[in-house]
């Protein structure tokens, strides 16, 4: 399961203060990976999103709930 106690991604506390939705950026920051990774698999549907116009902002509650849906148990992924 996905720890967020020490999460602080756009001034979001583990306790859901804050800024709602997360930049491709920001997301990229948590997951260890580029903006660019990110916006792949925005495109590929693989990741949720919130659609603004032409913008992709991520939810904070998504995010952590697909986290912990693509979680493998330990041992061999």
């Amino acid at each position: 399961m996905a720890s967020t106690d020490h999460l602080r991604v756009a001034g979001v506390d583990s306790d859901g203060s804050g800024t709602p939705l997360w930049t491709a950026e920001e997301v990229a920051e948590l997951l260890g990976v580029s903006h660019e990774y990110v916006w792949q698999l925005s495109r590929e549907g693989r990741i949720p999103t919130v659609s603004l116009g032409r913008t992709r902002r991520y939810r904070r509650e998504s995010i952590l709930a697909w986290l912990d849906q693509i979680e493998s148990p330990g041992g061999r992924p």
